[in-house]
């Protein structure tokens, strides 16, 4: 009778306990964010090899990717009010991307050189938004 006792007590405890269990998790607040998101570039080059190859017969347009391209971006006004231009450089891999991460959100001069030649579009990075450019040659 005494471990009856003792087993409905604890099952009453157990039953009360995971009923309120909420009010002792931390709750998140509306201003927290749990995934902060950053400014991303996303650069994609490839050719067009119909227009590279005049000579193509069939399907040639394969949008193959360009990789070792050189992708440079140049801010088009200076950024927080300093009279200085920021510019990065990097390449595209063998998917033939290229990605810059966390860049001031400002105007940029995009320019893709690779075998196929240069290529130069204006682009607009948004604040903590991803933007994406696709170049082809």
């Amino acid at each position: 009778m005494k471990k009856l006792c003792y087993f409905v007590v604890l099952s009453l405890v157990l039953m009360a306990c995971s009923k309120n269990q909420d009010a002792f998790l931390p709750q998140p607040s509306e201003e927290s964010n749990i995934t902060e998101a950053i400014t991303l570039l996303f650069v994609n080059v490839t050719l067009n090899e119909q227009e590279q190859n005049q000579g193509c017969t069939g399907t040639c347009n394969t949008h193959a990717p360009v990789s070792r391209a050189s992708v440079a971006i140049k801010s088009n006004s200076s950024t927080n009010g300093n009279d200085a231009q920021v510019s990065f450089l990097t390449s595209t891999g063998e998917n033939g991307f290229a990605s810059f991460k966390e860049i001031p959100p400002i105007n940029y001069t995009l320019t893709v050189s690779c075998e196929y030649g240069s290529k130069t579009v204006d682009v607009t990075v948004g604040d903590k938004k991803t933007t994406i450019v696709d170049i082809g040659f």
